[in-house]
């Protein structure tokens, strides 16, 4: 079973709620009969992903096993629609960063 990705609120976080999540995807995962549980992803250790040291904590608190498999890639069956994804990915990007910015700017003044 992989696990792609996840994320949580520091609202309860106390309460600690993605380990249960995990925990019982395990035991499904256990009871179908499969062997592996992929948490798909954690630092690499070579300091090129500082931000990743609270996830590959979590995860690797399940196991300390860590397996390199091959990355992923994009196969785009059509060139065009992926160069449109691509193009709206940007934008998406680009204006959360405008967003992020004004909010600061807005609270800086405050």
């Amino acid at each position: 079973m992989t696990y792609l990705h996840g994320a949580s609120s520091r609202t309860y976080r106390e309460l600690q709620a993605p380990y249960l999540l995990h925990w019982q995807a395990i035991k499904a995962a256990q009871n179908s009969g499969l062997k592996v549980y992929d948490f798909w992803g954690i630092d690499p250790g070579d300091a090129s992903h500082p931000d990743w040291a609270g996830f590959t904590r979590f995860k690797t608190g399940f196991n300390k096993l860590k397996v390199i498999y091959p990355g992923t890639f994009d196969y785009p069956y059509s060139r065009l629609i992926y160069q449109a994804y691509k193009l709206g990915q940007f934008i998406y990007v680009t204006w959360a960063e405008i967003r992020k910015l004004l909010r600061k700017l807005g609270s800086e003044r405050s």
